[in-house]
């Protein structure tokens, strides 16, 4: 499609190997579903991108910029966020048969230049220190422990500590929580 971006792991409808679309799919899913996004994914897709090029880049790829408070790089980063990973989660889930659960992760590494990116979270995840900064501070420790919380107890009871996704309800938030 003309001026589509998708994530260069999006799938593809090749009518052999699949079928439908994820999102048409999971009508007959029970699985629990645990599904979420770093705040800021498209950061990392945009670093690269001077300023000044970003208006012609979000028109090429047809975003949708908001107006509003945040400096022009945060609005586009949010709406490449909103359109890559966003939307698409949320077209899975109102189709989805089974229990499903949303969340975004927030916290930033400390030292981190690049915000709340794709992928930002596997440092913290796994107790690593990367390019992108120290995950053995105190307060990354304890987001780890969270997460390894999270992840361990829906692995186990297919349940996690906060609300099930509804159309009307936010994402539940992975953050630093004192």
């Amino acid at each position: 499609m003309r001026g589509d971006i998708r994530c260069a792991f999006s799938p593809i409808i090749d009518r052999e190997s699949l079928i439908v679309a994820p999102k048409e799919s999971v009508k007959r899913c029970t699985v629990p579903l645990l599904i979420g996004n770093m705040a800021e994914e498209g950061n990392l897709f945009l670093q690269q991108i001077p300023t000044i090029a970003l208006p012609v880049v979000a028109k090429l790829i047809h975003l949708t910029v908001e107006k509003g408070p945040l400096g022009y790089r945060q609005r586009v980063t949010k709406a490449l966020t909103d359109h890559i990973y966003v939307t698409p989660q949320v077209d899975i889930l109102k189709n989805y048969s089974g229990h499903a659960w949303r969340y975004e992760y927030q916290y930033v590494l400390p030292g981190s230049r690049m915000g709340c990116f794709h992928a930002s979270e596997l440092p913290v995840l796994f107790g690593l220190n990367d390019i992108f900064g120290k995950a053995d501070d105190p307060e990354s420790i304890i987001v780890g422990d969270k997460m390894r919380r999270i992840l361990g107890n829906f692995a186990k009871t297919g349940r996690v500590e906060w609300e099930e996704y509804r159309e009307t309800a936010c994402a539940y938030v992975i953050s630093l929580v004192k």
